[in-house]
C-alpha cells in the first residue's frame, strides 16, 4: 500500500537511530513489528512510503503507522525552534526528516532496560530473543515474527529464564518491571497525559530505571519532547561543543542545563545530536 506523507521522512535514520530495536533492513525494505502487527515498509521518496502487513489490516493500519512514526509533531516548527543552535542545525541538515517514534511504552521500557551498558546490535538481539521465546506469532504477509510479550506474560518468567537468553544482570530488572507493570491499575500509555516530572518520578521508582533510561522512555513512547537522556554520546557532545572548559557536572545536571538551553523540544535536539555524533564516530 502506498502512503503519501504530509511531511518528509528520513525512514532509514528514523528506524535505525537507536529508538526502536526490532527493525531489520534488507534490500531497501524494513521488516518490523508495531504492536501485534508485523509490517514491511520502504521509503519511495521523502514524502511517500510503501508498506505491507496482513492484507485485511492495511486499510485500518494507516493511522497506527502514522502515529508510530511521530506524525503528531510538526517538524517544521521544531526545526525552526532548534536551528538557532549551530550544532543542532548541522545535525538537522545531515539527517533532516528523522522523526521521533511514538512506541508502545511497555516494549520501550524493556528495550531501554536492556540498553544498560550495551549497544544497538546487542539490544536488538536481546529483544528479539525475548519475543521469540515468549511472544505470540504474527505475520506481515511475507515473514513470520513474534509480538512483544505483555507484562502479564513476562511477570511469570523467572530471572534465571531471562539470564538464559543472555540478558545478564538486566534479568532481575526486567522481571521487576514486569511484576510492577502487570499489577498497575492504570495503563502505561495513560502517562502520556501526565506531566514530565510526574512520569519521571514514577519511572525512576522502578528497579533498573535511572534518569537516562527514564528519559528515553519518556521521549520515545510517552509524548515528552522535553525529555533529554544523557548517555555516553550526548555526554561527549555536551563536553565537546557546549562546555568549553572541563566540567564535573553530573549527568542529571547536564540534563537540566540542556532542557533549559534547548527548550520545549530538547528531546529532538538530543536525538539529532546523538545520531550525528554516533554515526560520525563509527
Amino acid at each position: 500500500m502506498i502512503l503519501d506523507l504530509i511531511e518528509p521522512i528520513n525512514l532509514h535514520a528514523t528506524l535505525s537511530s537507536g529508538q526502536a530495536f526490532r527493525w531489520r533492513y534488507k534490500s531497501s525494505w524494513f521488516d518490523g513489528v508495531i504492536g501485534a502487527t508485523g509490517i514491511r515498509l520502504r521509503e519511495i521518496s521523502d514524502t511517500k512510503i510503501e508498506f505491507y502487513c496482513e492484507p485485511d489490516k492495511e486499510e485500518h493500519f494507516t493511522s497506527s503507522l502514522l502515529d508510530y512514526l511521530g506524525y503528531q509533531y510538526n517538524m517544521n516548527e521544531i526545526y525552526s525552534s532548534l536551528s538557532k543552535d549551530k550544532s543542532v542545525a548541522e545535525s538537522i541538515n545531515q539527517y533532516r526528516g528523522m522523526r521521533i517514534l511514538r512506541q508502545d511504552p511497555w516494549e520501550c521500557m524493556i528495550s531501554f532496560i536492556c540498553s544498560s551498558a550495551s549497544n544497538i546490535k546487542r539490544i536488538s538481539k536481546n529483544i528479539e530473543a525475548i519475543c521469540d521465546k515468549f511472544g505470540n506469532p504474527i505475520s506481515n504477509g511475507k515473514n513470520s515474527r513474534k509480538a512483544f510479550p505483555s507484562p502479564e506474560i513476562l511477570s511469570e518468567v523467572t530471572s534465571e529464564e531471562f539470564r538464559k537468553l543472555g540478558l545478564g544482570y538486566r534479568a532481575n530488572y526486567i522481571q521487576s518491571a514486569a511484576l510492577t507493570v502487570s499489577k498497575m491499575e492504570k495503563q502505561l500509555d495513560s502517562y502520556r497525559k501526565e506531566s514530565y516530572e510526574d512520569c519521571l518520578n514514577f519511572l525512576t521508582k522502578i528497579d533498573g530505571i535511572g534518569d537516562k533510561i527514564a528519559n528515553c522512555i519518556l521521549l520515545f513512547s510517552l509524548d515528552k519532547p522535553h525529555a533529554f537522556p544523557v548517555d555516553v554520546w550526548i555526554d561527549r557532545v555536551l563536553r565537546e561543543s557546549y562546555f568549553k572548559k572541563p566540567t564535573k557536572m553530573s549527568k542529571i545536571n547536564m540534563r537540566h542545563w540542556s532542557q533549559e538551553h534547548f527548550g520545549e523540544y530538547a528531546g529532538f535536539a538530543n536525538h539529532y545530536l546523538f545520531h550525528s555524533r554516533r554515526k560520525n564516530n563509527l
